[in-house]
């Protein structure tokens, strides 16, 4: 390739330009890093090109109805949280809650004022100095309240929920978050020998804490021990750490300059992008970091100064590394041609992710090369332990060469059958698979789930039209037709609406016009929470549980199809299913799905690039199964495994398509370049093996060694990502030194 000719000469020639070529990067990077905010570099970036229907409309419900943002739950649970003693211990931990500078406001079962037709307001639990028995007949009430059961005591009565709401100006650190609400009620218990309860918090703000913290300590825990296990590997590999700090350099650069220059040119990054574009750099960095030093090691052995053997190296390795990174990126640049926004922004960092890692990995390691640090990376190379062991396995050579067509057959229906499994893989995301199952924060919203029914809210919307009165009992027999439509879905719990409301007012005999009129003594801060007679709408409220968005999304489906039915029973009534459940579902499974797909796309224009750029279609259709094999097997890795296609899941497979098709255009390449000077087909792909097939191996160790070791991590997520790089190193290795051989062994014939 005459641009890794022209950069080679360059680097002989003017090495000083590359030095500024270094430096100029580096200076931009740290200025681009040091002039950015945290939150800039967590990255602010839009959640997806969301449905602007659904979240329309669910702006309007939030704007139209006092649904306050509950932003934490203390959840009490005990054998009797209505006995004497432990309400008697509730109050006071309400108390103290209140007292805290970061509560602005804590709800409990005595902040629900008594509704009756004479306006008359009591508590539902009697006063401290009441007797037991008063307590018991109190239990009654509050397990027949509507406001109560199902909303913030469970109907079994054993576990019960203080919403409560932060004061944000009240903080001083991260630990008045969830930490100081623990210890105050703790403090409380104390006092109370005799109550049997346990506290806990759960809802979205100690979730986030809780996710964010684990995910934290994990990252940095498996850093360490992944980070330890390569680098001594790669020291017994190389035989010196001379060699591995020179190799490891380009994907550390490699993830400065791509987070600096981004941050430096205004590049809008979203969570996606900076979680997968460091593990995407430093995967593809190493793996072309490897080749090129593997290539100088073998050149300074042979008697070649350095320059020389830096410049041979980019001469034959430079021009695989410079396709790998052209290929991927052009692959990436599909994305920008999707609809969502999020992708768009992740495609288009990863683009510019590829091409300045190349950069770094033929500049910096070339460059260390023939500083001091790699004055003696070739003394060890005589006892390369796995270039020895690679000598043992050319008969495996022969042995593909030989059986070329029956591998080649055997690879095409394993792809084809790996294909129609993963083809199976649904798209799906819930709460837990970022938390680690023994986490206190996991057990807390599972037993919400189980008590309560979750801590989730999906709405359904009803309008009624302009010309029918308020106190209409069409509305409220619209509204029971709606709960009847919920009560037959047993995954929504506990639907709370009006009808709640005049059940416990309205007398047993009263029709729906006189319990449509009851609602006027019903307390407006209550009434507000599901009923809006200026916008003529009201709610119906229902519980939904951590399960999924793939369990979900087909129950709120069937609602909103039984709902458009409803509408013709109904005529001038408007009947929508909304929610922060329903709509953030939507919206990742379209992200997922659209992601997935591009994906595909991406792989396809990979094969057409590659197409090009060997000019050869043929070598463009072998390229196929060896690149996308290892991602199928990884696909139904997942779905042997009931994995499903979560966030996760895509950004691995993201990683995924860079490493195998890095491997293949390495083969490929250093295939044609013996061909060149070999009549045989045969002998040219023992060659290649012979010289890039150490490299894939070692790549392949450790890479491997540094992903295993998070298969021991608490975090599912985690262990998915670790499992799925895991199969696809291995098989890609496979593929490349096995299939691919057969392959150009049956398509290249002898001549």
């Amino acid at each position: 390739m005459w641009l890794t000719e022209f950069f080679a000469n360059i680097f002989v020639r003017h090495r000083w330009f590359v030095i500024l070529v270094v430096l100029v990067c580096s200076v931009l990077s740290a200025i681009g890093m040091a002039g950015q905010s945290y939150q800039r570099r967590l990255g602010e970036g839009s959640a997806g090109n969301r449905n602007r229907a659904d979240r329309n409309l669910l702006s309007e419900v939030g704007q139209q109805f006092d649904l306050e943002s509950i932003e934490c739950l203390v959840v009490i649970d005990g054998e009797d949280v209505l006995a004497k003693p432990n309400v008697l211990a509730l109050r006071e931990i309400q108390e103290a809650l209140r007292a805290l500078p970061q509560v602005a406001t804590v709800f409990w079962v005595d902040d629900i004022p008594t509704m009756n037709l004479f306006g008359l307001a009591e508590p539902l639990l009697p006063e401290d100095s009441a007797s037991i028995e008063a307590f018991l007949h109190a239990r009654e009430r509050v397990l027949a309240n509507p406001l109560a059961i199902g909303q913030l005591v469970s109907p079994d009565a054993t576990t019960a929920m203080m919403p409560l709401s932060y004061d944000w100006y009240g903080f001083r650190d991260k630990s008045d978050v969830t930490a100081s609400l623990i210890t105050r009620t703790e403090e409380v218990l104390a006092k109370h020998p005799d109550a049997n309860l346990r506290v806990r918090l759960t809802g979205r703000v100690p979730i986030l804490q809780a996710i964010e913290q684990n995910f934290n300590s994990n990252q940095s825990k498996f850093q360490f021990i992944s980070y330890a296990l390569v680098f001594f590997l790669a020291v017994f590999l190389f035989r010196g750490w001379r060699a591995v700090v020179v190799v490891g350099s380009a994907p550390a650069m490699g993830i400065f300059w791509t987070m600096g220059l981004l941050d430096f040119f205004h590049f809008e990054r979203n969570g996606l992008t900076s979680i997968v574009m460091p593990v995407l750099v430093s995967m593809v960095g190493m793996t072309d970091g490897i080749h090129m030093m593997l290539h100088i090691r073998r050149n300074r052995a042979g008697g070649a100064t350095p320059e020389a053997a830096v410049h041979d190296a980019i001469v034959r390795v430079g021009p695989a590394c410079a396709l790998t990174s052209i290929t991927t990126a052009i692959g990436f640049a599909s994305l920008l041609l999707t609809k969502t926004e999020f992708i768009r922004n992740f495609g288009q960092g990863c683009m510019w992710a590829v091409v300045i890692c190349f950069v770094a990995v033929v500049t910096v390691i070339p460059l260390l090369c023939c500083t001091w640090l790699g004055r003696d990376i070739h003394h060890s190379h005589d006892r390369d332990i796995v270039g020895k062991s690679l000598e043992r396995f050319q008969g495996l050579m022969d042995f593909v060469i030989r059986r070329s067509s029956w591998i080649t057959a055997g690879a095409v229906v394993l792809t084809l059958a790996f294909g129609a499994l993963a083809l199976t893989l649904h798209p799906d995301a819930n709460t837990h698979e970022n938390l680690p199952a023994s986490s206190s924060a996991t057990k807390t919203l599972r037993h919400c789930d189980k008590a309560f029914g979750g801590i989730e809210f999906a709405r359904i919307l009803v309008e009624w039209p302009a010309e029918l009165p308020e106190t209409s009992p069409q509305i409220l027999q619209a509204v029971q037709r709606v709960e009847q439509i919920v009560d037959s879905e047993t995954l929504l719990r506990h639907p709370f609406s009006i009808r709640n409301l005049t059940q416990a007012l309205a007398p047993d005999d009263a029709n729906l016009g006189e319990q449509m009129s009851l609602l006027t003594v019903v307390p407006p801060p209550i009434l507000r929470t599901v009923h809006n007679v200026d916008e003529r709408r009201t709610l119906i409220n229902m519980r939904t549980q951590d399960l999924g968005v793939a369990t979900y999304q087909p129950v709120f489906h069937r609602v909103q199809q039984q709902l458009d039915q409803l509408a013709t029973e109904f005529p001038g009534f408007r009947f929508a299913v909304t929610g922060l459940p329903v709509v953030e579902g939507r919206e990742i499974s379209q992200i997922v799905y659209d992601l997935a797909a591009s994906l595909g796309t991406a792989s396809v224009v990979i094969f057409v690039v590659m197409s090009i750029a060997y000019r050869s279609i043929r070598i463009g259709l072998i390229s196929i199964i060896p690149n996308a094999l290892p991602l199928l097997v990884t696909a139904s890795l997942l779905v042997v495994t009931g994995t499903p296609l979560s966030f996760t899941s895509v950004c691995a497979f993201v990683v995924c398509v860079g490493i195998a098709v890095d491997d293949t255009i390495h083969f490929l390449t250093r295939f044609l370049q013996e061909k060149e000077l070999e009549t045989s087909t045969s002998v040219a792909i023992k060659k290649s093996f012979r010289a890039v097939g150490a490299a894939l191996i070692t790549t392949t160790l450790v890479l491997v060694t540094g992903f295993a070791s998070v298969l021991i991590s608490e975090l599912p997520s985690h262990r998915t990502f670790s499992l799925m790089a895991c199969s696809t190193i291995i098989t890609a290795l496979i593929a490349d030194l096995v299939i691919l051989p057969a392959m150009l062994a049956s398509f290249y014939r002898q001549r």
